[in-house]
């Protein structure tokens, strides 16, 4: 299943706008209120409708376009979509909402031709059912249970729970965790093979190892009941991991365990298909980490459609041609603007400048460097000096202009004797 474009009218700070997806992952960056999240909003409101009728109100959780949705001056907001199934025929789908009647309206025909294609693909025996996650900015907070004060059956649908809600459902996860490592033991014990392996906790350990390398023996301990991992030699409980390892392990799980039980026939359930939202894919992540992670969100779950944001100019110069790159610009009058950029390997300093209109020095850094020319351009060797001395103290000697500088004052000097 994939998304291959939405369209926005009067949503938010909309007007008209189209997204063209494609059926690919991509990545979505501009500066703070250009609405990269009210693209993510939009894209979760549509879905939450479309599955739950599909799946006949199992798991309802409503997202619905609000009074306070609507753009400025006007009255009807909507949403529109265009959805495929296994890259076949295309199935639109849209909903709007009138803030003078307080009616949502919807195109029946469409709704009903969307659950007949999912119900007739996903929801018969044997067939793989695609994930549907959206992850926001409040995914690093950990709700980590005590105890166990109520049992999942954790089916098929399952998958779709508390999917909508843009944070992490980690007590879900754990109580689910707990249960996967419960049936490898019993079956190990069953089978006197002690080597044996569930593929589901195998699957989930493999997704988070793969962001969290140096993070291993991921287990779930009782007395107080726990989940634990150990750390350069060291056991830890999960809460006191760094907020950038606690975020991606709950997100990387999350997902993982969603895939598991959407495909559980499968010998490996991270080749599930699906959408997935995530905002701010940078989230308390260290640079190096930056360079990596949406690499290894392909790599590992190389069937989902990634739609992500992000300010980080490194996710940025990190991207290939597997991913479509969406600039969002806010223009003079309000309007947004919308630019595709060709993905290539950048270096962070040429995104910041050329891709996000930031300098990638401080200006005060920059004013000093122009001066420092000018002077030497116009034969002011001392004001030269003056400024290669202010510079070098500023940026601790590192700046790259401070040798051309000094070598060129030099020749200079030499010259003119001064």
């Amino acid at each position: 299943m994939q998304l291959n474009q939405i369209t926005l009218q009067n949503y938010r700070g909309f007007k008209d706008i189209q997204f063209d997806f494609q059926g690919k992952s991509t990545v979505i960056y501009g500066i703070n209120g250009a609405g990269k999240s009210s693209v993510l909003r939009g894209i979760n409101v549509l879905f939450a409708r479309a599955v739950s009728k599909a799946v006949a109100n199992q798991f309802k959780q409503s997202v619905p376009i609000s009074w306070d949705d609507v753009h400025f001056g006007t009255s009807i907001a909507s949403i529109h979509g265009l959805f495929t199934f296994d890259g076949k025929e295309e199935y639109p789908y849209g909903l709007s909402y009138d803030k003078n009647t307080g009616k949502r309206l919807i195109n029946k025909k469409n709704i009903f031709d969307f659950t007949e294609a999912f119900t007739s693909l996903y929801l018969v025996d044997g067939a793989s059912l695609p994930v549907f996650a959206y992850y926001g900015v409040n995914r690093s907070v950990l709700d980590v249970p005590l105890r166990i004060r109520k049992k999942h059956e954790f089916g098929k649908l399952e998958a779709y729970q508390n999917a909508l809600k843009a944070t992490t459902d980690f007590r879900t996860f754990f109580e689910w965790f707990r249960n996967q490592q419960e049936i490898e033991d019993n079956t190990a014990r069953e089978l006197g093979d002690f080597n044996y392996k569930c593929p589901a906790l195998e699957a989930t350990k493999t997704a988070i190892s793969a962001m969290l390398p140096g993070l291993t023996n991921i287990k779930i301990a009782h007395s107080p009941l726990r989940m634990c991992a150990t750390k350069d030699g060291q056991t830890l409980t999960i809460q006191q991991l760094s907020d950038g390892e606690k975020c991606a392990l709950a997100m990387l799980g999350d997902l993982a365990r969603r895939l598991s039980l959407a495909n559980p026939e499968s010998d490996n359930p991270l080749l599930g298909g699906g959408i997935v939202l995530i905002d701010e894919v940078e989230l308390h992540m260290h640079p190096s980490w930056q360079q990596t992670i949406v690499s290894v969100l392909h790599e590992v779950f190389p069937n989902i459609q990634f739609i992500i944001t992000t300010h980080s100019p490194i996710v940025l110069g990190r991207l290939n041609a597997d991913f479509k790159i969406l600039k969002l610009e806010k223009m003079h009058g309000g309007d947004i603007n919308l630019e595709e950029m060709t993905p290539a390997y950048y270096d962070t300093n040429l995104v910041l400048e050329d891709k996000m209109n930031t300098p990638s020095v401080p200006v005060e850094v920059q004013n000093i460097e122009h001066r420092m020319f000018d002077a030497i351009q116009n034969g002011e060797l001392d004001s030269a000096r003056a400024f290669i001395t202010q510079l070098s103290k500023m940026t601790n000697g590192s700046h790259p202009s401070i040798t051309e500088a000094r070598l060129l004052v030099h020749r200079l000097s030499q010259k003119t004797g001064k």
